[in-house]
């Protein structure tokens, strides 16, 4: 399995666009473990709102 670094910023870009070729990506990837920084989860609880309100996905899936 190929491990790849993801920066917070592409995974908040992603989750914020409807239609971001990078969430496609993100999405299709198979057989990759994405890591990412610790704080990760930190930023997406404080940015949720605006996350969920322009996502495809509901919390859940995110």
């Amino acid at each position: 399995m190929k491990k790849i670094v993801v920066d917070s910023n592409i995974i908040l870009s992603a989750l914020r666009t409807k239609d971001s070729e990078t969430r496609r990506k993100l999405i299709a990837a198979t057989g990759v473990l994405f890591c990412s920084p610790n704080f990760l989860i930190a930023e997406l609880f404080k940015h949720r709102t605006r996350i969920f309100k322009n996502a495809i996905a509901t919390e859940i899936e995110i």
